[in-house]
């Protein structure tokens, strides 16, 4: 995990933090707010995958695979394909600035270095015609894949492209894996996928005399231990075969020019060689020294026997050692106390490379990118991280580096915070404005002011950001990662957001400055640290769950299994409730809050697979099972009794969890909830949103967004002009609550019109395939009612009707219809009075209206 400030160490942390972080209505001069990035880092994965792991099915590869396979199915059926819907427009339409999402890899046209594409870690492959534009004009090739988890990238004339999906680290991090190995030969435009082997592609080398030869690192991101090996090509690509190496989590790959059928291989705790183009392999550990922790390899590009090799120990740096022998033998060449060359995140950071002009010229980064002259003897740091949001020197790089690759005598460094490119020595000025235009910020919670006139939100790696709704990218408004944003709707000056864990800030000038203050502070009753057994245990989760009253004043915080509430607006000691542990709301982390709007003593959380109930601001609690793991709540404005939840867990189709719902609706304020739908995609969510204006549901899923305007019976796919990205964010904002807005993790933020959707706004349900009118008399009192129907072109047609649970308890017509407008009479009778719903199957979709038989 990035930092865009240099860390402090922990107890420094914690004191800054409480006193003198931020002054009210000043920019911020803090510099770090990361203590142990390897400890974090590891932190914020567990919290990622034990969400998306709750349920049965453990392989998040698959849970993956499935989610795209179930949005890619509802995308493509005819009745939805037909539909007319507004597009999606991205917020900050270049976005990026000086900081993008995470890059993994970068590579380009050798007969037009100009020419460059790059993977991102969340936001798929990107392209452009001439890196030396300003701005440069970035393409997205990727968005319709089953990932957009880029590890490794190789280009081969005229236009091979090899990627490698998921995020090839190990030692800990257990990143979510990719979808395996995809090729394109029309330069990404499109893609088939070649190999499914192996978890997450850490680099891909192509033959420079025999380009049909390509070899491909990966590892499983498994931890205790990490393994993995090469896979190699020899028909362009197009088929891969594993090779006899075992190595852990290997991440480089030494190739030599001018000799391919050298390889040296570098992973988590040796280094291996191969003199036969792979098909053996041999330990290179001659003259090594220390701990051997992770292992990156350069090839001097001028020298066939000149490698370099970068290894870690554990969170520290080892050194650099030279092979003159082509990898047989090693020595070490940084000085008795070099400086730390790779910051203390050896096992997260390890990047090097060579000039490509000058081979005593050795390229390392880590936290901080460092060069030498000498073989790496002695070195001078290149890079610096920014003192202030907004503030970017020349030689600044945003911390944690990923890939360091020269590309003719440029130097591209691929980071936490995106690309950035040296082009001269000594490289120590550094365009990181290249950045602009990667939509590729991974938001984990945004928000707008009431007459979205701005948005905020806040980034994994890249801080809080803000955007006026006109603006071309994005301005950092506070530094660290950034957590979930909030805006008042009655003031927009005021704007909350998290750092992780427990430190929170308030602002009152909307969201340009804020004051920070960590929680629960000086009691220590709960802190972010805690949840890294540093403290009490009583902890938090990693990107803390909050809600705040309309008004400003009243924050709801969650913390492991206790809610915290301040009066004050966040600004004094929050207080738990309920306050002792033998009534704490579950035993899970709260991982979602939800207040009722105008409803300020209603409360709603989330922990576990629970929906917990407040009618009393929070002193006491009741709860529900829903049975899968509950990340977004939502209720209408106006009935508060009428609550809708979203769910994560994957069933893997045995065991006891046979079925995945993912969507709940209660109308006695959470005392029972139904599953009324009957199409929802087994796709897991993050979010949900609920229109005050006519009651249609909007929910932010793995891959995309979802609606429905019955009250969650029918639902359809969202996704004109929206990439298949995880939308961890939902808010409906402006004048007349018509746009929503998303934040996606990885492909940044997006809005859209709703004024014109199909099926939910009058007159706009002509475009359906098929319509439904409200049955008539409603409520039913006599048995005997009517219902009229519209099929856009004849078919057959099902009417039925089903209970609250979706199950169909008759059949009331299944006849061929003409298209136009039909009528047909039915009878309750031997129906118990209740709700139920009329469901129309025709022309390939379903639509439904509630009846009610009194």
């Amino acid at each position: 995990m990035s930092r865009l400030f240099i860390k402090f160490n922990v107890f420094l942390l914690i004191c800054f933090a409480t006193s003198q972080i931020f002054a009210q209505g000043t920019v911020q001069s803090v510099k770090s707010e990361d203590f142990d990035d390897g400890i974090l880092e590891k932190a914020r994965n567990e919290y990622w995958n034990n969400i998306r792991t709750s349920g049965e099915e453990k392989d998040l590869a698959k849970i993956e695979r499935n989610a795209y396979n179930a949005m890619h199915s509802m995308e493509n059926r005819e009745a939805f394909k037909s539909l007319s819907q507004p597009a999606w427009q991205p917020i900050a339409g270049s976005q990026g600035g000086h900081n993008s999402g995470r890059v993994r890899d970068i590579t380009a046209d050798p007969t037009n270095p100009n020419a460059v594409y790059i993977s991102t870690a969340s936001g798929g492959v990107w392209k452009t015609d001439n890196i030396t534009t300003n701005p440069v004009q970035w393409i997205n090739l990727s968005d319709r894949l089953p990932t957009l988890m880029g590890g490794a990238i190789a280009f081969a004339p005229p236009s091979t492209l090899l990627l490698g999906t998921g995020e090839g680290e190990g030692d800990g991090y257990k990143f979510p894996p990719g979808q395996g190995l995809f090729k394109s030969t029309d330069g990404g435009n499109n893609w088939a996928q070649v190999s499914a082997i192996g978890g997450a592609y850490a680099q891909i080398v192509i033959d420079s005399i025999n380009p049909q030869i390509a070899y491909a690192a990966y590892n499983n991101n498994g931890y205790p231990s990490q393994s993995g090996s090469i896979l190699k090509s020899i028909d362009g690509g197009t088929t891969w075969r594993k090779l006899t190496l075992s190595l852990g989590g290997p991440i480089s790959i030494g190739y030599n020019t001018h000799n391919p059928l050298v390889l040296v291989a570098g992973g988590f705790g040796s280094i291996w060689r191969s003199a036969d183009s792979g098909a053996t392999w041999t330990k290179s550990i001659t003259g090594l020294s220390g701990s051997i922790g992770r292992v990156a390899i350069a090839n001097a590009p001028g020298d066939q026997n000149l490698y370099y090799a970068s290894i870690g120990s554990g969170s520290s740096t080892n050194g650099v050692f030279m092979s003159t022998d082509a990898g047989l033998t090693w020595k070490k060449m940084t000085a008795a106390t070099p400086p730390p060359l790779l910051g203390s995140q050896a096992q997260w950071c390890n990047a090097i490379a060579v000039s490509s002009s000058n081979t005593k010229q050795v390229y390392v980064a880590g936290l901080d990118l460092y060069g030498s002259n000498d073989n790496g003897a002695t070195w001078v740091q290149k890079s610096t991280q920014a003192v202030a949001p907004g503030d970017y020197p020349s030689n600044y790089v945003h911390a944690d580096h990923h890939r360091l690759k020269f590309i003719g005598n440029t130097l591209y460094d691929c980071g936490d915070g995106g690309l950035a490119k040296s082009t001269s020595f000594p490289y120590n000025n550094w365009n990181t404005a290249i950045n602009k235009g990667l939509a590729t910020l991974q938001f984990v919670g945004v928000d707008a002011d009431v007459n979205f006139s701005f948005v905020t939100g806040g980034c994994q790696d890249n801080s809080t950001n803000r955007a006026l709704i006109n603006a071309s990218d994005f301005i950092q408004t506070r530094g660290g990662d950034g957590g979930r944003g909030w805006v008042s709707p009655n003031d927009p000056s005021i704007v909350y957001t998290t750092y992780v864990r427990t430190t929170f800030y308030q602002s009152l000038d909307g969201g340009l400055n804020f004051n920070g203050s960590n929680l629960m502070e000086p009691n220590a009753t709960l802190y972010r640290i805690d949840e890294l057994n540093q403290g009490n245990g009583e902890g938090s989760p990693f990107y803390p769950a909050y809600d705040v009253s309309r008004d400003g004043n009243i924050v709801a915080f969650g913390g492991n299994s206790h809610i915290w509430m301040s009066v004050s607006g966040g600004q004094d000691n929050f207080t738990s409730v309920p306050p002792s542990k033998s009534t704490q709301v579950g035993t899970s982390n709260v991982i979602h809050l939800w207040q009722g709007e105008d409803q300020t003593s209603f409360m709603w959380a989330g922990s576990g697979n629970n929906v917990w109930r407040s009618i009393d601001q929070g002193v006491t609690w009741v709860s529900k099972s829903v049975g899968e793991l509950v990340e977004g709540i939502t209720s209408n404005p106006n009935n508060h009794n009428e609550i809708f939840v979203v769910t994560q867990g994957n069933s893997n189709g045995g065991g006891t969890q046979t079925t995945q719902k993912h969507f709940f609706k209660s109308e006695d304020g959470g005392v029972t909830f139904t599953n009324p739908a009957t199409n929802f995609p087994p796709i897991g969510c993050w979010s949900i949103a609920y229109s005050p204006k006519n009651g249609a549901l909007y929910v932010g899923t793995d891959k995309g967004v979802v609606f429905s305007y019955d009250g969650g019976v029918t639902w359809f796919p969202l996704m004109n002009g929206m990439p298949l990205a995880e939308v961890m964010s939902l808010k409906i904002k402006g004048h007349g609550n018509d746009t929503l807005l998303a934040g996606t993790y990885g492909r940044g933020m997006f809005y859209i019109d709703l004024s014109n959707l199909a099926g939910i706004n009058s007159g706009a349900a002509a475009s359906l395939p098929v319509s439904l009118e409200s049955a008539h008399p409603n409520p039913i009192t006599s048995e005997n009612a009517t219902i009229g129907f519209s099929l856009k072109s004849a078919g057959l047609a099902t009417l039925t009707i089903h209970d609250l649970l979706g199950r169909e308890l008759r059949i009331l017509e299944k006849s061929y219809f003409d298209a136009g407008r039909h009528q047909t009479s039915f009878t309750t009778n031997g129906l118990s009075s209740g709700t139920y719903f009329v469901m129309l199957t025709a022309n390939g979709t379903s639509v439904s209206q509630k009846i009610i038989v009194n």
